[in-house]
């Protein structure tokens, strides 16, 4: 059984995130900024506070976990969130044993090829949301990083 630590349970993603692990039979903890939102709760699930752009929370929510799961998504017009979620997390990351980071993200975020985004393609849609259009270039200094294997950018699958 591993155990994943995961942020933005409460919302679509993080909901299907968390409903996975548990039923993979994974150890999830489900961290949140407040304890209302959390729904039921089940075996092999606990809710712990926490805030994404508080490293310290992070880190100590991951000790003795295995990876960590973002499935972080900012309100409408603040992408800019989603840079200071991704430095926040990357300084979280270096407070813990070494522990593997997963972000789900916008599709924005693939790497067509080496150094260039979907984003900065000619042919990328101008109106997706803003998770969509993040920049991550944060998330690659993990992997010079002491604590962490290269973190795992996955997009979402928004509307399916």
């Amino acid at each position: 059984m591993k155990s994943i630590v995961l942020l933005g349970a409460t919302g679509m993603i993080g909901q299907r995130i968390l409903m996975e692990g548990l039923s993979r039979g994974h150890r999830v903890t489900a961290v949140t900024r407040e304890t209302s939102r959390t729904g039921e709760h089940r075996q092999n699930l606990d809710y712990r506070v926490g805030d994404i752009f508080k490293p310290e929370t992070i880190a100590a929510a991951a000790v003795d976990h295995d990876v960590v799961v973002s499935a972080y998504g900012p309100g409408p017009g603040d992408a800019h969130l989603v840079l200071k979620a991704a430095h926040s997390l990357v300084d979280a990351m270096t407070r813990v044993e070494p522990i593997r980071l997963i972000v789900v993200n916008g599709a924005g975020s693939l790497e067509v090829k080496p150094g260039l985004q979907l984003v900065d393609t000619p042919d990328f849609p101008p109106a997706l949301p803003p998770s969509d259009i993040a920049d991550l270039r944060p998330y690659r200094q993990p992997r010079s990083a002491p604590c962490a294997r290269a973190p795992a950018i996955l997009p979402s699958m928004r509307g399916s």
